[in-house]
């Protein structure tokens, strides 16, 4: 039974915790007219203004603009690195440029969520340049040698990465779902796609390569929803699978996951329609209503109010009790949001739980 996650509950939430926690009183219809982290003429939105420097240990994750595939680079709070997907293999030149920026030499943890092109393509420019070692771990839907890499297979409920507070833990590859639930993936390598949750004390993000849910596709997504909830599991930040194709993100699995945010990994001019107009109505559902979705580049379908677009790097930044966003890049829109209230605290304070 889905759960009823109203846009009143939602509200009275996001108040309490400006009023407990002095966060800036940012309800969700105050973004309507921000487009790009400006003011729209017309609008009468609050500029949220970014999270001040402390001292407190922070973990990153950089959607990293690739064009039209999918790689996220995650900066945990004791500095080790995870590099999710590369892009395709014009992409390998854009995560380098990034790494070198951040003065970031070694990766330690490699994930390639699916075997595509516009996920895997840059892995062997990144492996080539001299950012792994012996040590560096890497994981796929099915172990193998490839870009001068040996990858090993991953299960669901398997912990790839635990230290300073935070961790990643698998909970779905190859159809199957950390409780135990099957999805045959029918040959379909989207829904082969390994889904991790990446947390830091009450933050969660959700990343799950191009994961199937809807329009004749193998279903992996509710069930997948389901073993969210049932193990308490509220994320905070949802990285839309498939880059917004209406073949993802259905209705009932975003019903369950009730992101805050979601962040869409896209191409200016694709030749799919991604995002599609489908899973951006999901997504600004009633019943779902995220407050804002971030997109890498423009992409070539439908867009929102609530979209603003990068065009650079997208950049979450969460001491475990809050999270902000921002953007990287040397062509890159100017814009920050935040700090935000983790999700974690509806499921603490008795007064905002989830029904």
């Amino acid at each position: 039974m889905k759960k009823d996650n109203g846009v009143g509950a939602r509200m009275i939430f996001v108040l309490g915790a400006a009023l407990i926690f002095g966060y800036p009183l940012c309800p969700s219809h105050a973004y309507a007219g921000l487009e790009n982290g400006e003011l729209s003429p017309t609008s009468d939105s609050v500029r949220v203004e970014p999270a001040t420097a402390s001292s407190s240990p922070r973990m990153q994750i950089y959607m990293i603009d690739v064009g039209q595939g999918d790689s996220a680079l995650v900066i945990f709070p004791d500095k080790r690195t995870m590099l999710i997907d590369a892009g395709d293999r014009w992409a390998g030149q854009s995560i380098i440029n990034l790494l070198i920026r951040l003065g970031i030499n070694t990766l330690d943890i490699l994930v390639a969520s699916h075997a595509h092109p516009d996920h895997t393509g840059g892995f062997y420019a990144v492996i080539s340049g001299g950012y792994t070692t012996s040590s560096t771990k890497a994981y796929a839907c099915e172990e193998g040698v490839w870009s001068k890499m040996k990858w090993r297979g991953v299960n669901p409920g398997d912990v790839i990465y635990s230290g300073g507070g935070a961790t990643a833990t698998c909970y779905a590859v190859n159809g199957h779902i950390i409780d135990g639930t099957y999805v045959e993936p029918e040959r379909n390598k989207n829904a082969r796609s390994i889904v991790l949750d990446i947390k830091f004390r009450g933050f969660d993000y959700l990343t799950g390569g191009d994961l199937t849910g809807s329009g004749g596709r193998p279903d992996v997504e509710d069930p997948l929803g389901d073993a969210l909830v049932a193990r308490g599991v509220y994320i905070d930040v949802y990285k839309v699978h498939h880059h917004g194709s209406r073949y993802s993100s259905n209705l009932c699995f975003l019903e369950e996951i009730m992101p805050e945010f979601a962040m869409i990994s896209v191409g200016a001019g694709n030749g799919f329609g991604h995002p599609s107009k489908a899973v951006l109505n999901r997504l600004n559902d009633a019943t779902v209503h995220v407050m804002r979705i971030f997109q890498t580049e423009r992409g070539a379908g439908a867009t929102a109010p609530n979209v603003t677009v990068a065009d650079g790097q997208i950049v979450v930044s969460t001491d475990g009790a809050s999270y902000s966003f921002a953007n990287e890049g040397p062509k890159s829109a100017v814009f920050s949001y935040g700090p935000y209230p983790v999700d974690e605290y509806v499921g603490t304070w008795p007064m905002f739980g989830r029904n």
